[in-house]
């Protein structure tokens, strides 16, 4: 046997030797495989520190021992570029390291501040008890640098961190078999503190992400606390498996003071595959940015795949606006809470929610300034919101329904301190829950509407507010049934004032725009033009057309009864019409409260089985 044949055969040797009685995996570093036992401090893709390793030596055509610097340097060495760490482990034994792993380290003292092209490979088997980093770089950018996950980590991962910008960086955690493809800390796809996070990925397929409770972990596609993040994404899968995302958040593109657009997030459920997400989703997220727009968060399932999350937001900005935010829900999701758009502090309005055909029982959408929520397919939705501020205005939002099955509230747009107004609903659906035009916990609800073309619904409110007025609200029915309780206008502790209903069927009083067949019932149970728990409602209009049935009491105003005081409880000039054909089951009544003065009712044919009372006591 030749000398070189003898020494190949005791390179191989050494290398079974060493992996059997030694349980070590393979690890490559700076581009040099290597085997190595558990490390107990930090793996430099471009590291200066020795390991002791099976190195493969191309003479022998083996795997020999031997003390082992990686290519390049940590932390002065040049170049940070274009180095990779492959953790593999041997077939028994499933190998760790104890510190960080960094693909490519980019020092403040290198000639190079920028880490770029860098990777880490972590396979099945694998696991890592600290943070994984594709590219690093201390003072410079991060570029085009990858973390690939099939092994475990106890730590945060990042794809490219960078002082400045990170751009084209990925994350990818998959499982090789159960069990495998874990994190417990942070994902981001790229992480960037002074610059922009661009074009970063996060892609999660029958893998774990998990956080601790009261302190969610977050996935992020691209994150930056003072730069823009613009055109990131995530993307989480479950196919005949699980995708477990426990106490984790989850977000397309995240910053704090800069502005957030065009990032998306995916989720998706195949066949036999289930998503879970404990926690909120979020297509973008900032503080303090000035732009907002055009984030997404997509949902959808096939066959027998379902996906469960606590919160969906397209855009969430604390004390910025957000605009041309999407939500899109396609088969079978429970949703908590769903928010195309939400403002803590500023204006929500322009915003449209569309509902096809679907079930809806669980959760909220909320959109402002042109978001869009679309609904397709069996998804578990309990409110929807077009548009939703804490502090600002609501309006010019829309709801649109095209066949749904709910038991929640739509609201159009819902302010808790500003005005809700011109906000829109339209329905022509199935059976769902009840529908606000607009509404405002202490402020003016005012000139938003309702039209029903179809379906049948619990309650209706054109515009409502606890604390403020309501007034130049309308509601039309003009075909299907309302369960419960129709207000043109709600005011809890204020005036009710200058709203209206109408209750059409398919009569001549339909618009010209919508299209309904021939003798098709409106039925509703109890209408109120205005109604004050405690104030004044003047001013309202009630009208019943042919084909409208109602199986309750019309009333066109009412105030209820707090004290003696004519200030209070006090009902005037509200009207009541009944047209030809109408039929009411019930009592009319003009104005109904504890001083009612001018009001009317006014008969022009229908069936009226109740009394017929212009002005009275409540």
């Amino acid at each position: 046997m030749k000398l070189s044949s003898r020494l190949r055969s005791l390179g191989a040797a050494l290398v079974c030797i060493s992996m059997v009685l030694c349980n070590v995996p393979l690890v490559q570093a700076g581009d040099v495989v290597i085997g190595v036992g558990p490390v107990e401090e930090n793996v430099y893709g471009n590291g200066t520190s020795p390991i002791l390793a099976m190195v493969y030596d191309e003479l022998l055509d083996a795997y020999v021992p031997t003390t082992v610097w990686p290519s390049g340097g940590y932390p002065y060495a040049d170049p940070p570029d274009g180095n990779s760490v492959t953790l593999t482990a041997s077939p028994t034994a499933a190998g760790s390291v104890l510190g960080n792993v960094y693909g490519g380290y980019a020092g403040i003292l290198t000639t190079d501040q920028s880490a770029d092209s860098n990777i880490v490979e972590m396979s099945y088997g694998t696991s890592v008890n600290g943070n994984v980093y594709g590219g690093y770089a201390e003072d410079g950018d991060a570029t085009l640098n990858s973390a690939s996950i099939q092994g475990n980590v106890t730590g945060s991962v990042y794809g490219g961190y960078a002082m400045e910008n990170a751009a084209n960086n990925n994350v990818s955690i998959t499982n090789a078999a159960t069990g495998s493809g874990s994190v417990t800390g942070n994902v981001y796809g790229g992480r960037a503190i002074d610059g922009d996070a661009t074009d970063n990925t996060v892609y999660i397929r029958n893998s774990s992400v998990t956080g601790t409770a009261g302190d969610n972990a977050i996935i992020a596609g691209g994150s930056t606390v003072d730069g823009e993040a613009n055109s990131n994404t995530v993307t989480i899968n479950a196919t005949g498996d699980t995708a477990n995302l426990q106490y984790v958040n989850v977000a397309g593109g995240r910053s704090v003071s800069g502005d957030v657009t065009e990032n998306t997030v995916n989720i998706s459920a195949g066949s036999g595959g289930t998503v879970t997400i404990n926690g909120s989703v979020y297509g973008g997220y900032t503080v303090n940015g000035t732009q907002t727009v055009d984030n997404a968060v997509n949902i959808s399932t096939t066959g027998t795949g379902s996906v469960s999350v606590t919160n969906v937001y397209g855009m969430y900005a604390v004390d910025a606006d957000s605009q041309y935010n999407v939500l899109t829900f396609e088969g079978g999701s429970t949703v908590g809470s769903a928010y195309a758009g939400y403002s803590k502090d500023n204006d929500v309005h322009d915003n449209w929610v569309t509902v096809n055909p679907t079930n809806l029982d669980g959760g909220t959408g909320w959109t402002e300034q042109a978001n869009t929520v679309n609904i397709t397919g069996n998804v578990d939705v309990k409110n929807v919101y077009a548009g939703y501020t804490e502090q600002g205005g609501a309006s010019f939002n829309l709801i649109d329904i095209k066949g749904a099955q709910e038991n929640g509230h739509f609201y159009a747009g819902y302010t808790e301190n500003g005005e809700a107004y011109d906000n829109h609903v339209l329905v022509n659906g199935l059976d769902v829950g009840s529908f606000h035009g607009g509404h405002s916990d202490s402020g003016t609800a005012h000139d938003n509407t309702i039209t029903v073309t179809m379906g049948s619904i619990k309650n209706l409110y054109g515009g409502s507010t606890e604390g403020g007025t309501a007034e130049y609200n309308d509601v039309s029915i003009i075909a299907g049934r309302v369960d419960e309780t129709i207000y043109g206008g709600y005011a809890a502790s204020g005036e009710a004032n200058y709203n209206m209903v109408t209750i059409a069927g398919a009569s001549d009083n339909v618009p010209q725009n919508i299209i309904i067949p021939p003798n098709i019932n409106a039925v509703v149970h109890d209408v109120y033009g205005g109604y004050s728990e405690s104030n004044l409602a003047g001013g309202n209009i009630v009208e019943v057309y042919k084909y409208g049935s109602v199986f309750g009491n019309v009333v066109g105003g009412y105030s209820g009864f707090v004290t003696s005081d004519e200030s209070s409880g006090t009902t005037q000039l509200n009207t009541v019409l009944v047209n030809d054909g109408a039929i009411i089951h019930g009592d009319v009544y003009g104005g109904k409260s504890g001083a009612a003065r001018e009001n009317h009712v006014i008969i022009d044919g229908g069936v009226i089985d109740g009394d017929i009372i212009g002005g009275g006591v409540a």
